[in-house]
């Protein structure tokens, strides 16, 4: 009974530090950007509007590409984690059916868990 619920609960904590890791991936980067919402909220409203609008066509091009990669390298990151935390809640499955057989046959004696 242990191993299976020590082997559930392992997996499933997998799992959820995978969720875990893809629901905050890393957001640093993109300073100095006037695209990248965590470097928008740094400026004032009206600073943000000037620097905007100062900048030349490619400078902006420049900036929306480095956050559309950004942003593919989040996203990236945030399946990559969903794939392996379904994964490991799959193989929880096992473990977990095995757990509640055992726990349920088990009345203190070693019975069956088909015995009536």
């Amino acid at each position: 009974m242990a191993i299976s619920s020590v082997a559930t609960l392992a997996l499933l904590g997998v799992s959820i530090g995978f969720l875990y890791h893809g629901s905050a991936p890393d957001l640093k980067g993109g300073e100095g950007s006037l695209v990248y919402f965590g470097q928008i909220s740094k400026h004032r409203e009206h600073k943000f509007i000037e620097s905007f609008s100062a900048q030349s066509e490619k400078e902006y091009a420049d900036d929306l590409l480095g956050q559309a990669w950004r942003n593919a390298k989040i996203v990236g990151i945030k399946f990559f984690c969903l794939k392996w935390a379904f994964r490991f809640m799959a193989f929880a499955i096992a473990p977990w059916v095995g757990s509640l057989l055992l726990f349920a046959s088990y009345t203190g004696t070693h019975t069956s868990l088909f015995k009536p």
